[in-house]
């Protein structure tokens, strides 16, 4: 088997909590697989595919605001680090982390993590639609967003200015590089206060 070594960074318009929490209980399956047999080849799988065998560990996904480096600490070497929460963000992070495990260990008293990891593996599918066109991001994200539901009104106007400034740039480098810098803390911020308000108590949303 050819193994790839060169890999490349996309930006998740949406998604990002479904990706983030499956990532977590990816990292949670990790953890809680045994060292031996079956389980330890699916184990070593696993954190391949988490973090990938470069000079960095590159992990395969990565957060925008993790200044405390919480979820990637996570990712790469399996260690919550739950007193070093500072933002609400930090804590959403341990939160998903600890709910994560607590289901991986509720779910091992009827059944095996290998069964779980083969429903993820079969069961489980994503739609990836990849944009080449950096105007239309935020108009497909409006549309993503709908699904035949009233958008909230902060979403339509967060895409609706994401999308003047990237055509007022009048695609040259430098103004790009800083509409998207503002666009990631801009979203952050509104993914971060969406998260707050719909995220059920003691839930695990996939």
């Amino acid at each position: 088997m050819i193994v790839a070594t060169e890999f490349t960074a996309v930006e998740v318009v949406d998604g990002q909590q479904r990706l983030t929490t499956f990532v977590i209980l990816l990292k949670a399956i990790e953890k809680a697989l045994a060292s031996t047999g079956d389980e330890n080849r699916i184990k070593q799988e696993l954190h391949e595919q988490l973090v990938k065998s470069d000079d960095h560990s590159l992990a395969l996904l990565q957060t925008n605001h993790d200044s405390t480096h919480i979820f990637v600490d996570y990712i790469r070497e399996g260690i919550l680090r739950k007193d070093a929460g500072e933002t609400a963000a930090d804590k959403n992070l341990i939160d998903a982390a600890t709910e994560c495990e607590a289901f991986v260990e509720d779910w091992k008293k009827s059944a095996s993590l290998i069964e779980l990891v083969a429903l993820l593996r079969n069961r489980l599918s994503m739609i990836y639609h990849e944009l080449t066109d950096e105007s239309a991001v935020y108009r497909v994200f409006e549309v993503l967003n709908s699904r035949g539901l009233d958008v909230r009104w902060i979403d339509k106007f967060k895409s609706q200015l994401m999308g003047l400034i990237f055509l007022q740039t009048n695609q040259s480098a430098e103004p790009q590089g800083r509409c998207r810098a503002f666009g990631r803390t801009f979203i952050g911020c509104l993914g971060l206060e969406m998260l707050l308000e719909t995220r059920p108590s003691g839930s695990l949303a996939l």
